[in-house]
């Protein structure tokens, strides 16, 4: 089978278990977005989140497997039009249903065995957002979308409303075009931002971010600043992802999501759920929500702490 064939047979595959679009593109360094990933770290602005600073598994797909020739980047849609937006805790779009890694994760491993009866001598090796690996550059060179001002990945389809993964393999692969980005002069992403989190185009302090404390901090208290800004939003935040006009398009379109498709939209203060750890367990494991724990999420309501119940 030809590199070309190889390529149209993975994206069939990939297709054929579920996601949306599937692009391909070498192992390659990307040395800009090496160069840049570097820059964000030394400046600080992963915050908290320490486990992002090992930049050569991240910069570079052959210190996770030295025999991958190739990457297939795979995107999956989550935006869905069927619930009304609420007004008070809100959870991010991303977060209303099952935990994607999950889901995904599943799917990474059908599309694996499919993969394995045509190439049975090749190397895979997925990951789903928790591995070592540069998403959103690799996606773009991989013709799937392009990297907008807020750093997300924008797709001509879905806009920024998808997951993304990835197969590394040995497999010498038909490569696609990577994408061209298309803000222009468009920054309303940049300036909607209540805290100002965005430093330049595409790159984000997250010690600015809404989304950063309300699911990823693990301190006891929001900075003042950013607790104005939430504005009702309990996890998570798409506020740049909102006014973008790649966005706005899908709000008379309506998409298929697959069984992570929205359970919860708002968080209630009063919910029993909130006041014991066993009944939070029952109601929202399995979800984005669990990464905040309880005790983040009665934070990012303005819960008081004396009421938690073990």
């Amino acid at each position: 089978m030809s590199p070309r064939e190889a390529s149209l047979h993975i994206k069939a595959c990939a297709i054929e278990v579920g996601f949306d679009l599937c692009g391909i593109t070498s192992s390659d360094i990307i040395p800009e977005a090496r160069d840049r990933y570097i820059e964000w770290i030394q400046k600080g602005y992963n915050g908290g989140m320490q486990w992002l600073s090992d930049v050569q598994r991240r910069t570079n797909p052959r210190a996770v497997i030295p025999e991958a020739k190739s990457v297939i980047m795979l995107a999956l849609n989550y935006f869905s039009r069927k619930e009304p937006e609420p007004e008070d805790g809100v959870i991010a779009r991303y977060a209303r249903g099952r935990d994607y890694h999950k889901v995904i994760a599943s799917m990474q491993k059908h599309l694996i065995l499919l993969l394995r009866k045509e190439f049975p001598e090749a190397t895979f090796r997925s990951y789903v957002d928790y591995g070592p690996f540069m998403e959103r550059p690799y996606a773009e060179k991989a013709g799937l979308g392009f990297i907008g001002k807020n750093g997300m990945l924008i797709t001509e389809e879905f806009g920024s409303y998808v997951f993304l993964a990835e197969v590394l393999t040995s497999l010498e692969l038909e490569h696609d075009a990577p994408a061209i980005r298309r803000c222009g002069t468009c920054d309303r992403c940049q300036t909607a931002c209540p805290t100002g989190a965005f430093i330049a185009d595409g790159m984000l302090d997250s010690t600015k971010c809404i989304a950063y404390y309300t699911i990823e901090s693990k301190e006891d208290e929001i900075p003042e600043v950013v607790k104005k800004a939430m504005k009702g939003r309990t996890f998570g935040c798409d506020i740049c992802q909102e006014v973008c006009p790649y966005n706005n398009r899908l709000r008379n379109k309506e998409t298929t999501v697959p069984d992570f498709s929205p359970r919860y939209t708002s968080l209630d203060p009063e919910d029993p759920a909130l006041r014991s750890d066993a009944a939070f367990l029952e109601k929202f494991a399995g979800t984005p929500l669990m990464r905040s724990k309880r005790k983040g999420l009665r934070r990012n309501l303005g819960l008081p702490k004396e009421d938690l119940q073990e």
